[in-house]
C-alpha cells in the first residue's frame, strides 16, 4: 500500500474557500466510492495549516482524476502562504479501537 502525506499552509482569508474544495472532494468520493483509496484531510487548529493522507491499496490513485480535485488544486499555489509538502510514508503500526464496519466517505461540518 502506498501512503502519501501532503502538508501545507494556506493564507488566513483562504482557508475557509480551501476546506470548502476538500469538502466538495468528500462529497465527489461519497458517490463514486472508489474501492482502492482511503483519503483523510485534517486541518490543525490554528484553521491555516492543513494534512491530507492519501492510502492506495493496489493500481492508480483515483482522486487526482476527479472533477472537484482538480477544481481544488487549480490555485492551490495561490491559496497557500507555504507550498505543499508531498513524502511517502511507511507504517510502523496502526490501532483501530473503532467498532469495525466498512468506511464510507464523511464530511465533518465546519469547526467540528
Amino acid at each position: 500500500m502506498r501512503r502519501t502525506l501532503i502538508s501545507y499552509t494556506v493564507r488566513a482569508e483562504t482557508a475557509a474557500l480551501n476546506e470548502e474544495l476538500i469538502r466538495a472532494v468528500f462529497d465527489e468520493l461519497a458517490r463514486v466510492r472508489p474501492e482502492n483509496v482511503r483519503y483523510t484531510a485534517l486541518v490543525l487548529d490554528d484553521g491555516v495549516s492543513f494534512t491530507h493522507i492519501v492510502e492506495v491499496r493496489d493500481g492508480v490513485n483515483p482522486i487526482p482524476e476527479l472533477a472537484s480535485f482538480k477544481r481544488y488544486t487549480e490555485a492551490v499555489l495561490e491559496r497557500c502562504q507555504e507550498p505543499p509538502v508531498v513524502n511517502q510514508a511507511r507504517e510502523i503500526g496502526a490501532y483501530e479501537g473503532l467498532p469495525a464496519g466498512p468506511r464510507k466517505a464523511s464530511r465533518q461540518p465546519a469547526g467540528e
